[in-house]
């Protein structure tokens, strides 16, 4: 997918999440990680959750720490998030109640579409 291009000052994607899953590692991101990558607060995001504004993520794992559960997006979900936010004006600067766009929806059918698409293995891990 292609959108637009996310600063330096602002890379969302930097130190991500490796899980090992069928046998190989793959990359993931957290909440945080899409949170930076929409300008929003993690809590903002539970929220939209929450309200059904955002579709849940598709893969989640038990945490080590007392935080419990966490929520994990490949990099095509986030970057697809990315794509539909500026299209929908999400992210454009301009003040828009998120519930008057069609973000939810977008959102909800690019999570629909992506659920069962992993990360591509990184072979060489070392």
């Amino acid at each position: 997918m292609s959108g637009p291009a996310v600063s330096d000052a602002t890379r969302w994607d930097e130190d991500p999440v490796y899980k090992k899953i069928q046998g190989y590692y793959r990359e993931f991101f957290a909440i945080s990680h899409l949170g930076a990558a929409l300008g929003r607060s993690t809590k903002t995001l539970y929220k939209w959750e929450t309200t059904g504004l955002f579709p849940g993520a598709t893969w989640i794992y038990n945490g080590e720490s007392k935080n419990g559960r966490r929520r994990l997006y490949t990099r095509r979900q986030i970057e697809g998030v990315i794509t539909i936010a500026y299209e929908e004006g999400v992210l454009s600067g301009t003040k828009r109640f998120i519930s008057h766009t069609q973000f939810p929806a977008r959102c909800a059918e690019l999570f629909r579409q992506t659920r069962a698409v992993l990360p591509e293995p990184i072979h060489d891990w070392s």
